[in-house]
């Protein structure tokens, strides 16, 4: 990394402290360096985060127990943010994992059209189309940042929205059918660091109180995930009654007689 670079990582301040002065005592500097790795972290992380969901759906060609309401409102959730974070000139490693986010829930939006409703027809594109269009309005200055503030405060309860159909699906079937842990304890760890992320480099409280809500639901569905770790979510089937002895005609009774 080039010096300049070094300095626009850490800033000019942290930088004197941290690597001219060799003050590493200084704790908000260093507050700020780890926050800075955490960022990077996890933007880097949600490029692959997701994945052992979607293979798990690829390989299973079923995507079972993943709520189709769930997926749309998170994806709809991850739009606002980095649209809002854009709009405000927020550092894109303060938010940039949900870009790739919203990328992954694209296919597993394909994924849960081609394996649960016969494929993804011109209905799915269509919608694909019309994302792809509503992002271009948000992000080239077309919708008044006052409508995004407004978006944006609307996060928190989409976000709520978003897992509360997953948490429900997954009780009522007491199986959370192709669910990934792995996916979901990335997620849930990724929003811990964006709690202090957030606190450390942006400090908005639009931002924070998403992430913490986001943080406690998905530690619900992990929790859910161990809880229901060996249902298959297959209701079992009635055990069969034995056939009833017909009884014995009166013709039959008199031959086994006559016999004996």
């Amino acid at each position: 990394m080039e010096l300049k670079n070094l300095v626009e990582f850490m800033g000019e301040h942290c930088f004197k402290q941290l690597v001219v002065d060799h003050n590493f005592l200084d704790v908000p500097c260093l507050k700020m360096l780890l926050s800075k790795f955490l960022s990077f972290g996890v933007v880097a992380g949600s490029l692959v985060y997701k994945l052992p969901q979607i293979l798990k759906v690829q390989n299973s060609r079923s995507a079972k127990g993943l709520a189709m309401l769930g997926v749309l409102l998170e994806l709809l959730s991850v739009t606002i943010s980095f649209s809002y974070s854009y709009s405000k000139g927020f550092p894109f490693m303060t938010y940039g994992e949900s870009v790739f986010v919203a990328g992954a829930n694209l296919l597993i939006i394909c994924q849960i059209l081609s394996f649960e409703h016969g494929g993804v027809g011109f209905q799915g594109l269509a919608g694909i189309a019309l994302y792809g269009a509503a992002v271009y309005a948000l992000l080239g200055g077309f919708v008044p940042f006052s409508a995004l503030q407004i978006m944006q405060g609307c996060v928190t309860p989409i976000v709520i929205a978003s897992r509360l159909p997953q948490i429900w699906e997954s009780y009522r079937n007491k199986s959370t059918g192709q669910l990934s842990f792995i996916t979901w304890f990335l997620n849930f760890g990724g929003s811990l660091a964006r709690i202090f992320t957030t606190l450390q480099e942006i400090d908005d409280p639009l931002v924070l109180i998403g992430y913490i809500v986001g943080a406690s639901l998905n530690a619900i569905i992990i929790g859910q995930i161990f809880l229901y770790w060996n249902n298959s979510g297959a209701k079992p089937s009635k055990p069969k009654k034995p056939a009833a002895k017909k009884p014995a005609t009166k013709a039959a009774a008199a031959k086994k007689k006559k016999a004996n």
